[in-house]
């Protein structure tokens, strides 16, 4: 598993004791490009605002007359009703495109612009503009959003912080062993919050996402990575793999 961050790479980290910033690439670091999946982050907190979302017990399930069953999709999906913490971490595509429907144009577009996330434009298409459409983020815009959200600074009731920080943490005994024994090994009491993304950005191109926080006793490091490859598959432990060689690099893992 290849774990170097090349010209093709981009990697952003902000520790907030000492509120600076470290780049790999920092060029692409600044460019922005699809969200694809890790805009679940803003849209989950969106849900819980606009009222989609109520408690922890209530499910989701997928709406299989405006998304048809498609071969590629995980069983998980929709075999059975997901909690919207379940449907966050598998990263339910067709829920979630659902969810953008209920809230509406309006409130996505009016909360979505308190967060100052990328250029905030979903005039592609409400339940995929963030799939290779309209919306644009970059690697540092990511960071930035993360801190705002972990510091509550975002426009938000205190319950859309909470829900959001229970539905985002990363339950490390389901990762695999290679990349949960890198935080569980570390002294003290850590703790992971993010999300991956990926997906098409052109014909036999794909771009990768890994963002989110590590919580220790030094405080929040806040990280964004990108990354592109010929395909998914390409990327799917690469984006993890590549985080924690950075994440070590730059001394947040020890």
């Amino acid at each position: 598993m290849n774990s170097s961050c090349d010209e093709d790479c981009s990697f952003v980290l902000l520790n907030e004791e000492e509120g600076k910033f470290h780049f790999v690439n920092r060029s692409r670091a600044e460019t922005r490009f699809t969200p694809y999946s890790s805009f679940k982050i803003a849209n989950t907190l969106i849900a819980i605002e606009t009222g989609q979302w109520n408690d922890v017990s209530q499910t989701f399930s997928v709406n299989t007359s405006a998304y048809p069953i498609e071969s590629w999709w995980p069983k998980r999906w929709y075999q059975a009703p997901l909690t919207l913490r379940e449907a966050f971490h598998a990263s339910a595509l067709p829920i979630y495109r659902q969810l953008a429907v209920d809230i509406g144009e309006v409130a996505m577009e009016r909360v979505l612009s308190g967060f100052q996330y990328g250029n905030s434009d979903i005039s592609s298409g409400l339940d995929d503009f963030w799939l290779n459409g309209s919306l644009q983020i970059s690697a540092v815009e990511q960071v930035c959003f993360l801190r705002r959200l972990a510091r509550r600074e975002l426009p938000l009731k205190a319950k859309s912080f909470a829900a959001v920080e229970t539905i985002m943490e990363v339950d490390l005994d389901q990762e695999p062993n290679w990349f949960a024994d890198e935080f569980t090994g570390q002294a003290g009491n850590v703790r992971l919050f993010a999300k991956t993304g990926a997906g098409p950005i052109s014909k036999g191109r794909f771009i990768g996402w890994y963002v989110g926080y590590v919580q220790n006793a030094e405080g929040n490091h806040y990280f964004a990575l990108n990354v592109e490859a010929d395909s998914f598959k390409a990327l799917q432990g690469a984006r993890k793999a590549k985080v924690l060689q950075q994440l070590k690099a730059f001394k947040v893992l020890k």
